[in-house]
């Protein structure tokens, strides 16, 4: 997957809350709000890339992580290994060259910051529902 480092500054209400989810022990929600927040900037990410043979589009994937140190999780969105597909007599693989086309085109970047407030929203009304203040 390619990393970009988009650390999101936002809503400091909701990362609070979070951490505040995390310390009362609601560890196994947190990766499945973070993964249904993602959805809307996974798709736009694929909506938005760039269509030569296809692979790169059909390889976006989304992961969740926790920090080693345990002081919380991030979010990868990108092109997942294994994806390669035959094109013109050549093996493509997104993996290897996903990076290339997003230092081209940005097209992660821009779909991210296009897509940010509807995933912080969606990351505050989980919260909410989980019976959090945000």
């Amino acid at each position: 997957m390619i990393k970009i480092n988009a650390h999101v500054v936002g809503d400091e209400r909701v990362f609070a809350a979070l951490r505040r989810m995390e310390k009362i022990g609601e560890r196994r929600a947190i990766p499945k709000i973070l993964r249904k927040a993602a959805r809307p900037v996974q798709s736009a990410i694929r909506k938005a890339a760039p269509v030569q043979s296809g692979a790169l589009k059909r390889s976006i994937g989304t992961k969740v992580k926790r920090y080693r140190d345990g002081t919380g999780y991030y979010v990868i969105i990108g092109p997942r290994s294994g994806m390669a597909v035959e094109w013109n007599g050549q093996t493509r693989d997104p993996y290897t060259y996903g990076n290339i086309v997003e230092a081209r085109t940005h097209f992660m970047r821009t779909a991210f910051q296009q897509t940010r407030p509807q995933a912080l929203n969606i990351i505050a009304s989980e919260l909410l529902a989980q019976g959090l203040r945000v």
